[in-house]
C-alpha cells in the first residue's frame, strides 16, 4: 500500500455518531442557507443554484479521488493514465452540469443564472458546502472508501448524486410552488437536502475502516 491513512480502531476518536464533529459540519453547512432565506431575500431559485454549484465542487472532488485512488492501488503509471483522462472526465461531467443549469434556467429561475451568482452570500455558502466535501474526503475517503470502493464507484458516484438528489429537488421545487409562503417551501427543500446528505454520511460510515 502506498498510502496508509487508516488508524487502529483503538486510535480512532470517539463520537462517530450523530454528535461527531463531521456530522456537525454537515448540519451547519446545510442550515446556513436559512440565513439567505430569511435575511438576504433568497427565493427557491437561489437554493437550486446553490445546490447546482455544489455539483461542480463534487465533480472536482471526484477528480481528486480518482487520482489518489489510482496512485494508491497501482502507483505512478496508473496515476499518469488517470491524469490524461481528467480532461475527458471534466468535460463529460461538465456537460451534465451545463444541461442541469439550462434546465434550471428554463423552468425554475425567475432571472438569469448570472444574477443569482451575484447574489449576496451565495459564494460563502458554496465555500461552506465545499468544506463538507473536503472533510468527507479526508475522513471518509482516505480512511475507508479508498480500500473498499471500486474505481467505477468513484467515477460514477458524482453522476448518481447529481441525478438522484437533483431530480428529487426539482420535483419537490415544482410541488412546493403550491405552498403559499415561499419561505416554507425553501425550508422544505433545505430539509430534503439535509436528509439526503445525512443518508449519504451514514451510508459512508457503514463502510468498514
Amino acid at each position: 500500500m502506498i498510502f496508509r491513512f487508516s488508524r487502529n480502531q483503538s486510535d480512532r476518536p470517539s463520537g462517530r455518531g450523530w454528535l461527531s464533529p463531521q456530522y456537525a459540519v454537515i448540519v451547519t453547512a446545510n442550515l446556513l442557507p436559512l440565513a439567505g432565506t430569511f435575511f438576504a431575500g433568497w427565493d427557491v431559485g437561489s437554493l437550486l443554484v446553490l445546490y447546482w454549484m455544489e455539483n461542480i465542487v463534487i465533480g472536482l472532488s471526484g477528480v481528486c479521488k480518482l487520482l489518489v485512488f489510482d496512485f494508491h492501488h497501482a502507483g505512478a503509471e496508473a496515476m499518469a493514465y488517470s491524469v490524461l483522462g481528467v480532461p475527458f472526465y471534466l468535460a463529460h461531467y461538465g456537460l451534465f452540469c451545463y444541461g442541469h443549469g439550462l434546465l434550471l434556467q428554463k423552468f425554475y429561475l425567475n432571472v438569469a443564472l448570472s444574477s443569482y451568482l451575484a447574489q449576496g452570500g451565495l459564494w460563502a455558502l458554496v465555500l461552506a458546502l465545499a468544506v463538507v466535501h473536503v472533510v468527507s474526503f479526508r475522513v471518509d475517503f482516505l480512511d475507508r472508501e479508498i480500500r473498499h470502493l471500486s474505481r467505477d464507484d468513484i467515477a460514477f458516484g458524482p453522476y448518481k448524486r447529481l441525478i438522484v438528489l437533483h431530480v428529487s429537488l426539482l420535483l419537490a421545487a415544482a410541488a412546493v410552488t403550491l405552498v403559499p409562503w415561499e419561505r416554507s417551501a425553501m425550508i422544505i427543500l433545505i430539509a430534503i437536502k439535509l436528509g439526503f446528505d445525512t443518508y449519504a454520511w451514514r451510508r459512508g460510515h457503514s463502510i468498514p475502516a
